[in-house]
């Protein structure tokens, strides 16, 4: 991932008139790069930890090689990991308060074709009242759901990333009352429910991550 394609994204979606459509359109691209960007990192620090399983069938004589290789694991790219991290907590939080203005300025039919919410499901969210942005990527999980994205902890399509992360940061410091999460009937069992993103303050929070990459 290049932090130009990032700037370029942001600029984009901060140009004097930018449509809602426009800057949902960047919102979810660059929560797309971030989060390929992430699974790179973690595939690679993967392959580390699989290099060290395998000398450890010839301990104690490569004891040091393991404990470098499992620190090497630890460490790879840790401060892109934790300013990507931030960004996404970041978004999602000035997102979250803009989630009804945007389900409004958009409209359901709107919302679900630059969401990517197959047609079939539609119908469904319509009756379940899952109709705006909050409801159709944090409960319903219908994001990308031709991908059934969302079926899963921690999974979920591009905008479900920036909220999953601010409900962990929010839950380990306690502040989860600031970012209510909101129970779905249909969805209690196997799905949680998270807040919302938008295209808020995006410019100032890329900024800062694009400035040290």
């Amino acid at each position: 991932m290049k932090a130009s394609q990032i700037r370029a994204l942001a600029n984009i979606a901060d140009k004097p008139g930018a449509s809602v459509s426009t800057q949902l359109i960047a919102m979810r691209r660059v929560c797309r790069l971030f989060c390929q960007e992430r699974a790179t990192i973690h595939q690679e620090r993967r392959a580390l930890r699989r290099k060290a399983a395998k000398l450890k069938a010839f301990l104690p004589f490569t004891a040091a090689a393991v404990a470098d290789l499992e620190q090497q694991a630890r460490e790879h790219e840790a401060e892109s990991l934790e300013g990507m991290n931030r960004a996404l907590i970041g978004i999602g939080r000035a997102a979250f308060l803009q989630s009804a203005s945007t389900t409004a300025a958009l409209g359901f039919d709107r919302l679900c074709d630059l969401l990517s919410v197959n047609p079939t499901h539609r119908a469904q969210a319509i009756r379940d009242g899952d109709t705006g942005l909050h409801e159709l990527v944090f409960i319903a999980c219908l994001e990308d759901s031709a991908t059934d994205h969302g079926a899963a902890w921690g999974d979920g399509g591009p905008l479900y990333q920036p909220a999953y992360w601010l409900w962990l940061t929010s839950s380990a410091t306690h502040q989860r009352e600031r970012y209510p999460i909101r129970s779905h009937p249909a969805h209690r069992s196997a799905r949680r429910c998270r807040p919302c993103c938008a295209w808020l303050a995006v410019q100032k929070i890329l900024v800062k991550y694009t400035a040290f990459t």
